[in-house]
């Protein structure tokens, strides 16, 4: 399935990327895809515990069950200084 996944702040900077489009399996969980996406960016899993996320626009939690189409916020809540 495909989804929208979206970088914010720090997160953002870590990734490199603003947007990507992801590839998952059916019934995977916003904590398994940022597993997944940390992959690819082992700076991301250093930052679990300082992101927030939101699905479609509202925050949810790590176990929130994605579905097709969805759309994945990760967003950094440390600031820079």
């Amino acid at each position: 399935m495909k989804i929208k996944v979206r970088f914010f702040g720090r997160c953002q900077e870590l990734v490199g990327q603003e947007e990507i489009e992801v590839d998952a399996e059916e019934g995977i969980s916003v904590g398994n895809l940022c597993l997944k996406l940390a992959e690819d960016s082992a700076g991301l899993a250093d930052d679990f515990h300082t992101l927030m996320v939101a699905v479609n626009a509202e925050q949810t939690d790590w176990d929130f069950t994605l579905r097709e189409g969805d759309e994945v916020d990760f967003i950094s809540t440390l600031g820079g200084g």
